[in-house]
């Protein structure tokens, strides 16, 4: 029968048949409700991919497609479902490889119409650029491009850049990490002088050359360029990073690269700006190698002191003693606004129970952290956990604890699911207690002032 409700549907990492695939794309047809499909991780047949280009050539109300690490014919094959008049606003591939070059460009008809074009780890040549840039150029629909994960260089950046001046819809575009240089990046700054609707263009780990760096840095029509272009500051241009910063003229999130060998002044000018600085909200510190004494005191101190930065990611490796450091002058900022502290798989090395006793001090005195993030899952022991979990009966902020570990080992769960469920009980003890102190107060005034009004938000 018809399913009036079915909106999203997904097949994921699937054990489904071929055969059972094909049966039940076939009964999608029948859902005149349908907005989304994604197909990922899933084995497809040519005959359920045919099943699927019938159902994006017909369908009225799909909105969204979703293929990733799906068989690359396959999915050539429902492709050609898509048509100059689809539904379709935004498709998601990923992991096609199609080595063929050009591959899309069959479907740029297709494409011209959509507002969202997100294509990650495709192995997109120069060939393919140049066919999105002339997309970008036609376009009147696009919003969103995400081309990042590619292996196109300079030459296609170059082609996108000027296709950019043309643009008028095109808010977000990504392109690939590792691939490009200065050489085109100063194109995209040249291209944003004329394009005034681009929000945001990701070049990531883009390697600027010392040729280009007055015409980035100090060149006057540079002026608000990345405040929309994110970089991932490498530690040579930590100056001029700290120039952009202290003049405002840099996007809320800062990331950086550092290593041992970063000249202290340099860093030193990079945690002044930070501090002077009324726009940053976002700190984030990339691996290249671990944690060092002379970043360590410089972010201590800055956790100690910011008012604005509300959230910094440290993605290096740390020993003991120096994530002992750095929660250690979490807990001291009683009264600041850092909101998350938030490491990555290469951080918190050693979550051992001396790490998890920093950490529950941590949580047992800070005021304003709400998030914690723990994602190196192997090293994170039960007792560290146990640590964690009674340190939260002390905390009334936290909103976001996240710790990652093996799903196999669950000694100390117990410990963590008890204390969830008397953190999240004391909630309402506590809303009681400042609704009754509330009442009482508002009671006494009454008495003494007449009528009033109080409201709770």
């Amino acid at each position: 029968g018809r399913n009036h409700n079915l909106k999203p549907f997904k097949i994921i990492h699937s054990t489904v048949p071929e055969s059972g695939s094909e049966k039940i794309l076939a009964k999608l047809e029948g859902c005149p409700s349908l907005e989304a499909v994604e197909l990922s991780y899933t084995s497809l047949s040519a005959s359920a991919a045919s099943v699927l280009a019938q159902l994006l050539r017909k369908n009225k109300s799909l909105k969204k497609l979703t293929m990733e690490g799906v068989n690359k014919e396959c999915a050539k094959i429902a492709l050609k479902g898509l048509h100059d008049g689809s539904s379709l606003e935004e498709i998601y591939l990923f992991g096609l490889e199609p080595h063929e070059s050009p591959f899309f460009i069959k479907y740029s008809e297709a494409f011209k119409n959509l507002k969202v074009i997100r294509l990650p780890c495709n192995e997109l040549d120069n060939t393919s650029a140049f066919e999105f840039a002339a997309l970008i150029k036609a376009s009147e629909t696009l919003v969103e491009l995400g081309l990042n994960s590619n292996s196109f260089g300079d030459r296609g950046a170059v082609a996108i850049a000027k296709a950019l001046r043309h643009n008028k819809t095109l808010r977000e575009l990504s392109l690939p990490q590792g691939q490009l240089t200065s050489a085109s990046l100063v194109e995209f700054v040249d291209a944003l002088t004329v394009n005034t609707t681009l929000e945001r263009l990701d070049v990531s780990e883009v390697d600027i050359l010392e040729e280009h760096r007055e015409r980035l840095f100090e060149d006057p029509k540079s002026a608000g360029a990345f405040k929309r272009i994110f970089v991932i500051w490498k530690q040579k241009w930590l100056k001029d990073l700290a120039a952009l910063l202290r003049r405002g003229d840099h996007m809320p999130h800062v990331y950086v690269d550092v290593d041992p060998g970063v000249p202290p002044a340099d860093l030193d000018a990079f945690f002044d700006a930070l501090l002077a600085s009324r726009t940053v909200t976002e700190v984030s510190f990339y691996p290249n190698e671990s944690l060092f004494d002379l970043l360590v005191d410089r972010l201590a101190a800055l956790i100690k002191s910011t008012t604005t930065i509300r959230t910094v990611h440290n993605r290096l490796s740390s020993d003991e003693k120096t994530t002992k450091r750095l929660t250690s002058s979490h807990s001291s900022t009683l009264s600041g606004t850092t909101r998350a502290w938030q490491n990555s798989r290469r951080t918190f090395r050693t979550s051992r129970s001396p790490m998890g006793i920093a950490l529950g001090k941590l949580l047992e005195v800070n005021g304003t952290l709400n998030s914690i993030h723990l994602s190196e899952y192997w090293s994170v022991d039960p007792e560290a956990a146990r640590t964690l979990a009674n340190s939260m009966r002390h905390n009334y902020t936290l909103l976001d604890l996240r710790i990652e570990w093996d799903a196999e080992d669950v000694e100390g769960l117990p410990e963590v699911w008890e204390a969830l469920r008397r953190n999240k009980a004391l909630l309402y003890p506590a809303a009681e207690f400042v609704r009754r102190e509330s009442d009482r107060r508002t009671c006494r005034r009454s008495t003494q002032e007449g009528p009033q009004e109080l409201g709770l938000s």
